[in-house]
């Protein structure tokens, strides 16, 4: 490691170049690395020249001496010095680039690509300072401006409040995504696809993930399940999804393929059925289960609760068939296991019972189901990585939620 002393001389000896102006712009530019000095000094500054110190506990025997040049400044500190890009310095770069990097437009086209520009521009620093300055020596990777710029570009033409609002979203992804990972590569792909995409094809993304993929952890009980369906899901649905040419732009810009061998989705009746068959069962009474099992109800207390649909009837604490086995297992109760999977199952409602259940509660919903049912396009589309992160996207805006991409792959 270079001795305090090998430091101090090698300032020294190029003082004259480093605190030039060349010099003081080169260190800014390769700003957001930590300066450590231990170091009294001694300043002179010519005209117009700014000399800037900071020490703390000096230590007497290291002395160096700066000369500035006109127009120059000399920065001496004893700590840590954070110099970088300050929040107008990078601001400015991205306007810059954008405008060397603009076409040729008339001037009335140019003044409103400009504040087009200036405006999404001021609303990604704000974000990017305010939510990830962790991050802010990024922008000066090639990869990253390019992003910058696209942003830029997509907004200035289309100057739309939402586009705007899922640009930022998918550039703040970006800055956060590591450059190694494959969720770069996706991030990349989105922004060229993305403003390619109707309100419309972006809801059918996010539909597609609230019903298939995504898991609602919140949904505890039938209130917190119909508050589930209308809030994150039916919000995604409209009755102009059934065009065959939707279907067929998703997949032509590589958002969608097709399910292998002519397959298609279940019912969305019962695919709740099987995820969420506990909110589903019309209970039993004490009677009625020990005349089915031979013993007493209280002896599985640990698997029973009080019946969501009827509170005088009972019915198994567990949400799916799923949670019940390993319910079973816990309380040691496996030599009933075959009895008790088949009581559960005689319990739940019906595929048509459960449509028509939720339909009475969740207005929207049997609509809903019909076009499950009927859109051929929709109950065979697969979604690709970059679908999902689209999807993604648009499901988190909507919704409030902080749903991770990486969380699907």
């Amino acid at each position: 490691m270079i001795e305090l002393r090998e430091i101090g001389k090698l300032i020294y000896d190029n003082i004259q170049w480093i605190f030039s102006g060349i010099g003081v712009t080169l260190l800014s530019f390769w700003g957001g690395k930590k300066v450590i000095k231990r170091i009294k000094n001694k300043q002179r500054a010519e005209d117009q020249a700014v000399n800037i110190s900071s020490a703390n506990d000096i230590n007497s025997e290291n002395i160096v001496t700066q000369t500035s040049g006109a127009n120059s400044r000399c920065i001496q500190v004893m700590g840590d010095y954070h110099g970088g890009l300050s929040y107008n310095d990078a601001r400015q770069v991205a306007l810059d680039v954008f405008k060397a990097n603009s076409s040729v437009y008339t001037e009335i086209a140019k003044r409103t690509i400009d504040e087009r520009v200036t405006d999404i521009t001021d609303d990604i620093f704000t974000m990017i300072y305010n939510e990830l300055p962790n991050t802010v020596e990024k922008l000066v990777e090639p990869a990253v401006q390019d992003t910058l710029l696209k942003v830029q570009k997509e907004y200035a033409k289309n100057n739309d409040p939402a586009l705007k609002e899922r640009l930022i979203e998918l550039l703040k992804n970006r800055l956060k995504a590591d450059e190694r990972d494959m969720e770069t590569v996706v991030l990349d792909e989105a922004l060229e696809i993305m403003p390619k995409l109707t309100s419309t094809q972006l809801n059918l993304l996010s539909l597609h993930l609230a019903v298939l993929r995504i898991v609602h952890p919140e949904v505890k009980n039938r209130n917190a399940f119909f508050e589930m369906l209308t809030s994150k899901i039916l919000v995604f649905y409209s009755d102009n999804m059934n065009k065959t040419m939707e279907y067929a732009h998703l997949q032509y810009l590589g958002c969608t393929g097709i399910l292998s061998e002519g397959s298609t989705y279940k019912p969305i009746e019962e695919i709740f059925r099987n995820r969420y068959a506990g909110l589903f069962s019309r209970g039993f009474s004490r009677a009625e289960f020990y005349d089915y099992m031979g013993t007493e109800i209280q002896d599985f207390q640990q698997l029973i609760t009080t019946c969501q649909i009827d509170a005088e009837k009972y019915q198994f604490n567990a949400m799916n068939e799923g949670v019940l086995k390993y319910s079973i297992a816990q309380y040691d109760k496996q030599e009933y296991e075959e009895k008790i999977l088949q009581y559960y199952k005689e319990h739940i409602m019906g595929v048509e019972e459960i449509k028509k259940d939720i339909s009475l509660y969740v207005p929207g919903f049997e609509e809903l189901s019909d076009f499950w049912k009927k859109t051929s396009e929709f109950k065979s589309m697969n979604l690709t990585s970059v679908g999902i992160e689209i999807g993604l996207l648009n499901y988190n805006l909507q919704t409030g939620s902080k749903i991770e991409w990486s969380d699907f792959m």
